[in-house]
């Protein structure tokens, strides 16, 4: 795989977006839900692996599903996927998060095709809002490098928070 192949790989992820994450968040928002979900966000620490819906049963039907749906292993994932990913994180979680947060995150908040769903749904929040945006999904890198994060549910958590981020 070459460098072209990959930055166009993500140039078309970034242009998809997160088809599934900005429906629910744009409902969200419509039904005026956003300061419940705002709540939930607070109290989420870990997402269990596998995340029954009844322990989600207090939340909006569609809201708790895609929870539930996050909390599942991606397809294929398998115990070697875990442990190599455990492995690259142990081993390069420093420079990874470095650059991510350098030049990743800074990307995506300065581009024009980045940070889509905050700019169309006005959440960005104004003058402050891209530092704490900025500080809200870094977290995610330095989660990642957390022992056990892969299995225990708080990564899931924080990648779901993330996805979610613009409510």
């Amino acid at each position: 795989m070459t460098v072209e192949t990959v930055e166009a790989d993500l140039e078309a992820a970034n242009l998809e977006g997160d088809p599934a994450a900005d429906a629910l968040v744009s409902d969200l928002i419509d039904n005026s839900e956003v300061d419940r979900v705002n709540g939930l966000f607070r109290t989420i620490r870990t997402l269990k692996p596998r995340t029954p819906m009844e322990e989600l049963s207090n939340l909006p039907e569609r809201l708790a599903q895609f929870l539930h749906d996050a909390s599942e292993e991606p397809p294929g994932w398998s115990e070697a996927d875990v442990k190599a990913a455990e492995g690259f994180l142990a081993h390069h979680h420093g420079t990874a998060s470095m650059l991510q947060g350098t030049v990743g995150l800074i990307g995506t908040y300065l581009s024009p095709t980045g940070a889509y769903t905050l700019r169309s749904t006005g959440k960005l929040g104004g003058v402050d809002g891209p530092g704490r945006r900025l500080s809200q999904s870094s977290r995610l890198f330095i989660g990642m490098g957390d022992k056990d994060a892969l299995r225990n549910g708080t990564l899931a958590a924080t990648v779901t928070k993330v996805r979610l981020r613009p409510v």
